[in-house]
């Protein structure tokens, strides 16, 4: 009979066995995408209505997230410009 992973000795053995046999580097953690953090307060219907033109895959933080940039990157332009 198998166990299901996590059950018994041997699964723990076996899993401890293949974590120290992995090189320094492919055990590191994943670089994180998204350092910074910030909450922020909407008005009333706003996730309502971002609900309402999300893309097919795209969720409300990364709605939120490519809005930013979009902002961003058009005040630097404007900036750029007055100079």
């Amino acid at each position: 009979m198998v166990k299901p992973w996590g059950v018994g000795r041997e699964n723990k053995a076996h899993h401890l066995r293949m974590c120290a046999s992995r090189d320094r580097k492919s055990a590191m953690a994943r670089k994180v995408l998204y350092p910074d953090v910030m909450q922020a307060r909407f008005r009333r219907d706003t996730f309502a209505r971002i609900e309402g033109v999300l893309e097919e895959d795209e969720d409300r933080t990364e709605f939120v997230r490519r809005a930013v940039d979009r902002e961003l990157k058009r005040r630097e332009a404007a900036a750029r410009k007055k100079t």
